[in-house]
């Protein structure tokens, strides 16, 4: 599209309506550029995707979706869009500034007899936001990894951010800096990074994904001043509410990124106060023991 749009020409393109669930997943990762999706999703199930040829638009389309819509899609014709609920809970626009975005000349339709029309549902807190944080959650592990930060215990696109705005990384401290080293990466080279607003770091014995417990570490290992950093002048990502919704061919705007460091100090990580709880080997012969006597109905 960027291409295209650079010479205002007109480009082919293909609608797929209720596709292949794992389709719909790698659709929304930052598959690395260069990298078909098509063969991305083929490398997970283990086996190519079946396509056909459309024959107005020559572009391979998956064989197994229920609805496809083939056309011409022409940025040199805008027309005001919207408002659509987006995958960050809010309308992309306020009714009173439509999005111009480019239009399409539909040629031909495909659809099955009876086609079932598989629809996402946008919204605050959406099931599509579990979704996002873990195909986005498994990208950022692997980018940390790749880019030489050790000690990466677990990675989690916090679903109350859209599975994307809120990263928290949890790790095994080896060395000073560490945990500010590794939320460095998130937000400047990783493919969360434009749309990251917080990187939360915690110790390996904090579940990424149990907010409580991120809270916890939160309020017990964090101080104000000397565990939270502010990065000013970053850039945002598309579709940003707080950059003001733009259409594709919008401005630029930057805005701040937060570190939050709420791991044991490093330098006395070994003086820190020992936690307090039970193992999980106890609380198991806790609620064998009470449930016998008193139901299991009793217990969470």
């Amino acid at each position: 599209m960027k291409k295209y749009r650079e010479y205002n020409q007109p480009f082919p393109m293909a609608i797929v309506v209720g596709g292949d669930p794992l389709l719909f997943q790698v659709s929304t990762m930052a598959v690395p550029q260069g990298v078909s999706e098509l063969d991305f999703a083929g490398g997970i199930q283990g086996e190519a995707v079946e396509v056909f040829r459309g024959e107005t638009t020559g572009l391979p389309i998956p064989a197994g979706a229920e609805i496809v819509v083939e056309g011409i899609c022409r940025p040199d014709r805008p027309r005001s869009e919207g408002p659509f609920g987006e995958w960050h809970g809010y309308y992309a626009n306020d009714g009173l500034n439509p999005l111009q975005n480019p239009t399409i000349e539909v040629q031909s339709v495909w659809h099955r007899e009876d086609a079932i029309l598989c629809c996402s549902q946008t919204g605050r807190y959406d099931e599509n936001a579990l979704q996002r944080g873990v195909t986005r959650s498994a990208m950022i592990w692997n980018e940390l990894e790749k880019g030489g930060i050790p000690g990466i215990r677990g990675v989690w696109g916090h679903e109350a951010g859209a599975g994307q705005f809120i990263i928290v990384v949890s790790l095994r401290q080896e060395f000073s800096g560490h945990a500010k080293q590794a939320a460095s990466l998130v937000v400047e080279k990783s493919s969360g990074a434009s749309l990251c607003r917080y990187v939360i770091t915690v110790d390996e014995d904090i579940n990424p994904s149990n907010t409580n417990e991120v809270l916890w570490a939160l309020s017990t290992r964090s101080d104000p001043v000397q565990s939270i950093e502010i990065l000013s002048k970053r850039k945002a990502g598309p579709n940003d509410p707080m950059r003001g919704m733009v259409s594709w061919a919008g401005s630029e705007e930057l805005l701040s990124k937060a570190l939050i460091d709420c791991c044991r100090p490093f330098s006395r990580r070994d003086l820190f106060p020992p936690v307090v709880e039970s193992s999980a080997e106890i609380m198991e012969r806790i609620r064998r023991k009470f449930a016998e006597q008193i139901g299991e109905e009793c217990f969470f």
